[in-house]
């Protein structure tokens, strides 16, 4: 993997949870690779599906750590905020910076804003309304499109008039 130019990071995370596999393998007597089937794999699947949270939630295996624990939302927050700074955005945040990016870009893109209510589980409009940034240049764009004073010249947008173009000789 490291050939592949993976990290060194995401190739320690790929051996721990091949390392669980193996684990899980060898207590169901399976010790040779050609006995790693695709109903073998599948099996493993729905063990992952049926491994219970604390309070006897299932948990799927995006919701685990490398330890096979839940993540907690400030580990979650935490990595998201630590991705974010390595991309060097010029912005800090988090999962809550996720969301507003989300809303705001489906806002500018046409997306009616009780879709987008829903799809962040507000029950208030006037939540999603003060929750959704909508960018300088789209207010401004839609200022020109629509304000009445956008087809009046302002005072220091005159400019000389040009002159006539000559009309051809006749023929």
């Amino acid at each position: 993997m490291g050939v592949q130019n993976y990290s060194p990071r995401t190739i320690t995370g790929r051996r721990t949870y091949l390392k669980y596999f193996v684990a899980w393998s060898l207590e169901r007597g399976l010790m040779h690779p050609a006995e790693i089937t695709k109903p073998i794999l599948e099996r493993y699947q729905r063990h992952l599906f049926h491994h219970r949270k604390r309070d006897g939630e299932p948990m799927g295996v995006r919701q685990l750590t490398n330890l096979f624990e839940p993540f907690t939302p400030n580990r979650l927050t935490q990595l998201v905020r630590d991705y974010i700074n390595a991309a060097e955005l010029g912005k800090t945040g988090s999962c809550h910076l996720l969301r507003h990016t989300c809303a705001t870009i489906m806002l500018e893109n046409g997306a009616d804003i009780r879709f987008i209510q829903q799809l962040l589980g507000h029950a208030e409009l006037t939540t999603t309304q003060i929750y959704t940034q909508v960018s300088i240049q789209k207010l401004k764009q839609v200022h020109q499109a629509c304000h009445p004073s956008s087809s009046f010249e302002k005072p220091g947008d005159r400019k000389a008039p040009k002159p006539p173009k000559p009309e051809p000789p006749p023929p």
